[in-house]
């Protein structure tokens, strides 16, 4: 049979079926074993548990390595209930079933108590010679085509427990919506630390391992990275540097709800709050960053304005004319030295705040879940024009500038700076957003041809791009507005932004 049809029949056979169809000889396993390989083990999900991450080590030395890109680590895990909340034990099967629960709990806990499942990781990780890239996410997928509707891409292991124990791993949740502050845990408060955990040990394991993947996906809907995780131990800093140096593309989902660090800065050295700090640090150790999306789906607006600034912000010539990264790597290793000297009143408040980062070959920017403000957003523009070349927002709400009493006029001026700055875009993209309507605290939605809410442009000829992109804009002012907007022709047609598409685009597959 030629390969062509035999691959017709397989396109459209459910898994079991396909692996049967494999499995019924010797010719057709061989034949089938690229378009297996590619659609079965290019991307996996695995979660910190022996069973799981043994099976990883397994792949990682079977003929089906060489086609594993991209490994993701799942947040979520075993977790025991206390004893009262479980019902009585009435059946031999039961009872084997809470003994599977115990045990799979005890020996999540050792896994990662003793460090076991950062050495099975670097085992694995040093056995895949084309990985590239690594993702922590909160959720499965449900692009498994075969399969849909009923089917979703699993973590390895995962449907083992559930059959095994009666319960499916755990996995955080939130109760509060984006825009409403940050998130309640309906299960317990120590996800975040756990997904700080997650990441650290990723970079960790990976340094170890000696292999160097270009992208780091965290994509997680319930809530973000806190900052502690980006509070790399020093003992791991040869590997972690190792592998941050070569990463290319970084995809963060953040949140805010951590104790800000206290920084002094200008002439009087006033302490003052620094969102972010680590996070802040550990940028400066991405030289080679191209690609960088960012999602604050759990943060306050007026601390990520604060982030934001610092992100715009130029560099000191001193920084500028040498190494940005040498020297923001010295000066954040010096701070959080000083940090740790007690002296009386002053204790922990003498950290200087990190160095703007140079992220000179930045050429994608994406942004999400945030409230932003145009100058901000003009800012950011600025200072990577030498290099950007693509922007994205996804569910973003623009903001005028601090005290203007019109900022729609504020979103204009980000209009005409899109199209008349010396950044060469080449796409631009935006999905739901707003802006924001000044003391009345409402947000407007930006509509495209007057129904559409998201616009995706690409292309070469950027100012007549735009300009197509800006006369489709309508944003439904209230009527208290229409006549004073009437008597202004700034008020066309909306306003830039763009829009990054988050968990739905990486959320594909294992």
């Amino acid at each position: 049979m030629p390969l062509e049809v035999l691959l017709f029949i397989s396109y459209y056979l459910t898994t079991p079926d396909y692996c049967n169809l494999r499995q019924s000889c010797k010719h057709i396993e061989a034949s089938l074993h690229s378009s297996f390989a590619k659609e079965y083990f290019s991307k996996r999900q695995f979660v910190l548990t022996e069973f799981s991450l043994q099976a990883l080590v397994d792949i990682s030395r079977c003929k089906f390595s060489p086609y594993l890109t991209h490994v993701i680590l799942a947040a979520e895990r075993p977790v025991w209930a206390r004893p009262h909340t479980f019902p009585a034990v009435d059946s031999a099967a039961e009872a084997t079933r809470r003994l599977r629960m115990r045990q799979e709990y005890s020996s999540h806990i050792n896994l990662i108590n003793f460090s076991q499942d950062l050495e099975m990781l670097a085992d694995a990780f040093s056995n895949l010679p084309n990985l590239d890239t690594i993702g922590i996410r909160d959720f499965n997928s449900r692009s498994r085509f075969r399969d849909q509707p009923l089917v979703e891409w699993r973590s390895y292991g995962a449907t083992t427990y559930q059959r095994d124990t009666g319960l499916a791993l755990a996995r955080p949740a939130s109760t509060v919506a984006f825009g409403h502050g940050s998130p309640q845990l309906v299960l317990d408060n120590n996800w975040p630390w756990y997904e700080a955990r997650l990441f650290a040990g990723l970079l960790q394991a990976l340094g170890k391992s000696g292999s160097r993947p270009k992208r780091f996906e965290v994509i997680l809907r319930h809530h973000g990275l806190f900052d502690v995780a980006f509070n790399l131990p020093r003992f791991s800093e040869p590997f972690n540097d190792s592998v941050l140096a070569r990463l290319d593309t970084l995809f963060l989902d953040l949140s805010d709800d951590f104790i800000p660090a206290m920084t002094r800065s200008g002439p009087d050295q006033t302490p003052s709050n620094c969102t972010n700090y680590f996070l802040r640090a550990f940028l400066s150790k991405l030289p080679a960053l191209s690609s960088l999306r960012l999602n604050f789906a759990n943060c306050d607006r007026h601390r990520t304005c604060d982030f934001l600034l610092w992100l715009a912000a130029l560099l000191p010539l001193s920084a500028a004319a040498g190494s940005a990264t040498a020297t923001t790597a010295a000066t954040t290793g010096a701070a959080l030295a000083g940090s740790m000297q007690r002296t009386g009143t002053d204790a922990g408040v003498n950290l200087s705040p990190p160095p703007p980062v140079s992220f000179s070959k930045l050429k994608q920017l994406d942004l999400g879940k945030v409230s932003i403000r145009v100058d901000i957003l003009t800012d950011l523009v600025t200072k990577y024009e030498a290099s950007l070349q693509g922007l994205s927002f996804y569910n973003v709400i623009l903001m005028g500038k601090m005290h203007s009493s019109h900022p729609y006029l504020d979103l204009e001026e980000a209009l005409r700076h899109f199209i008349k700055s010396d950044v060469a875009l080449t796409s631009l993209k935006l999905d739901s957003v707003y802006n924001d309507h000044g003391p009345s605290l409402q947000t407007l939605p930006v509509r495209f041809n007057a129904t559409a809410r998201s616009r995706d442009w690409r292309g070469k000829d950027k100012e007549n791009g735009l300009k197509e992109m800006v006369s489709s804009m309508v944003i439904d002012w209230p009527d208290s507005e229409d006549e004073s907007m009437d008597d202004s022709d700034e008020m066309g047609s909306g306003e830039d932004s763009d829009d990054e598409d988050d968990e739905d685009d990486d959320g594909d597959g294992e």
